[in-house]
């Protein structure tokens, strides 16, 4: 029961982060990455190149995203985050070769994006499932936008890249000690109040530009 919880916020919180070009399909790129670099491999029943060709088309899919040659949609961020949560789960259940916290750390970015959704909008006495326009790369999108002048399209893709950067820096340090839960807990509590500070950063230049 808790795993299914999981993976429906996992696959809504996915679905919101593909409001920006290639920000859905570079950040499970990103985890592919770890996949081959932790030689998650050799624990799935699948073949290394079957998984190489996988990623080989996520990054191809990642530069089209970005120049707005095809879009991921609801289908692509349902598929791609089902796959690699139960990938990732399936994988610590059956071996525990690192902490559950690492798995939460990989996942963590789509996760707390729906998580945090859906707290605010409680505490603004929104409705949970109706959407906005006010989540963290949505802020970002609108600060780089105004900010530096930038078109729609230069801030979008910047946008991305940014907090893609900033998720292979955080996995960067992860992989360093993935059997140590200490060490991923302090990680994602890092995590979470960097989150929460450039979120009311940027949530106040949006509101404050507009006034």
């Amino acid at each position: 029961f808790f795993s299914t919880f999981c993976l429906l916020i996992l696959i809504n919180g996915s679905n919101f982060i593909d409001g920006l070009n290639g920000l859905l399909v570079g950040y499970y790129f990103l985890i592919s990455i770890i996949f081959f670099q932790l030689d998650f491999i050799n624990f799935l029943n699948i073949e290394n190149n079957d998984l190489l060709f996988f990623s080989m088309i996520l990054l191809i899919l990642f530069f089209f995203n970005i120049f707005e040659k095809s879009f991921m949609g609801d289908t692509g961020a349902y598929i791609l985050s089902f796959f690699y949560g139960f990938l990732l789960i399936n994988i610590y259940i059956k071996y525990q070769i690192f902490s559950p916290f690492f798995v939460i750390l990989l996942l963590w970015y789509p996760c707390f994006e729906n998580l945090f959704s859906i707290l605010r909008k409680f505490q603004l006495r929104k409705s949970p499932i109706k959407p906005d326009s006010n989540h963290l790369h949505h802020l970002l999108f609108y600060y780089l936008k105004k900010k530096y002048k930038l078109k729609n399209v230069f801030a979008n893709n910047y946008g991305s890249l940014i907090v893609l950067f900033y998720n292979l820096i955080i996995f960067s340090f992860s992989v360093q000690n993935v059997s140590n839960t200490q060490y991923q807990i302090i990680l994602l509590i890092l995590n979470i109040l960097i989150y929460c500070y450039f979120y009311s950063k940027l949530f106040a230049f949006k509101y404050k530009f507009k006034i």
